[in-house]
């Protein structure tokens, strides 16, 4: 049952031949989302036509929701859903574990979506934690296995406009991250899954930060995209860049002027470019109703 999956490729190797390598993450059954949920706690590695070449299994980890591939290496990262320890493996390595994630939740294991974003020169990645919090990592992929050194950590439950104590399982559902091309910013949903007897359908909002890729450290920058009392919920959401400034009402919502100046991140500009051409904006793409078996829903 795949969730996440990331995409190897050597350089120079032949348009066409199977070299590459596709790394995908294993989660849940779906239908058992319906009673008592049965989590996969496999990894797999394919070949780029597609033949199964490794099965990788992690006892205990709860399933992976994600797997990306450290830029400029054929390693992936990928963290356990129930166990809360990332895990660093490739086509050829069985996975092990580099980083418990536990302590910054009070030593506590929770329930975890862990999707991740790499920035393009792999030294840091940005990933959701616990349904509440979103993390900034150092990588370094020098030696086997690598490092993860916990760079900074925001809990949205902190954030009393969010309100987590009168929110399901008392969780904003941190789950969605997302970097602006220029990774001056970064985005994350607040929203995980409601349906059969998952209930975290968060605060269904989405909340921007300022980077600083040269540190890895992030601010909050006042945007928020709330869809709070809205049949929908913001599981999956783009960023473009619009010529002009100009913005389609309704499906894209400007972040220039519609949202307070942005904080500066520890030693990062007091301002933060959205692109050359034009305006920043997050866009709606599939919004999910809530109550249905939409997106990863239907196939977790």
């Amino acid at each position: 049952n795949p969730h996440g999956f990331d995409v190897f490729i050597p350089k120079n190797s032949k348009p066409g031949a199977a070299q590459g390598r596709l790394l995908a993450a294993d989660y849940v059954l779906p239908g058992s989302l319906l009673t008592t949920p049965v989590f996969r706690d496999t990894l797999q590695a394919y070949d780029l036509t597609g033949k199964h070449l490794q099965s990788w299994t992690v006892p205990g980890a709860g399933g992976f929701m994600d797997a990306k591939i450290i830029p400029g290496t054929d390693i992936a990262i990928s963290g356990g859903g129930l166990n809360n320890i990332i895990y660093a493996w490739s086509a050829k390595k069985a996975p092990v574990p580099v980083f418990d994630l536990k302590p910054i939740n009070a030593g506590k294991a929770t329930i975890s979506a862990g999707i991740m974003k790499f920035t393009r020169d792999g030294k840091f990645m940005v990933l959701s934690y616990a349904m509440r919090w979103v993390l900034s990592v150092a990588v370094s992929a020098k030696s086997w296995p690598p490092t993860v050194k916990l760079v900074q950590a925001y809990d949205f439950c902190t954030d009393p406009t969010i309100n987590c104590a009168k929110l399901p399982n008392h969780a904003s559902g941190a789950h969605t991250v997302l970097f602006t091309p220029d990774e001056s910013k970064f985005f994350v949903g607040n929203y995980f899954l409601k349906f059969g007897v998952v209930n975290y359908p968060g605060s269904q909002s989405v909340h921007g930060f300022t980077f600083n890729a040269r540190n890895g450290h992030f601010v909050r920058d006042g945007f928020v995209l709330s869809y709070a009392g809205e049949n929908a919920s913001p599981h999956a959401f783009a960023f473009v860049t619009v010529d002009g400034g100009v913005s389609a009402p309704g499906d894209i919502l400007s972040d220039s002027g519609a949202s307070p100046a942005p904080a500066a991140a520890a030693d990062a500009p007091a301002t933060a470019g959205t692109g050359p051409s034009g305006v920043g904006a997050v866009v709606r793409t599939g919004d999910q109703a809530s109550s249905g078996p939409a997106g990863d829903q239907a196939n977790p």
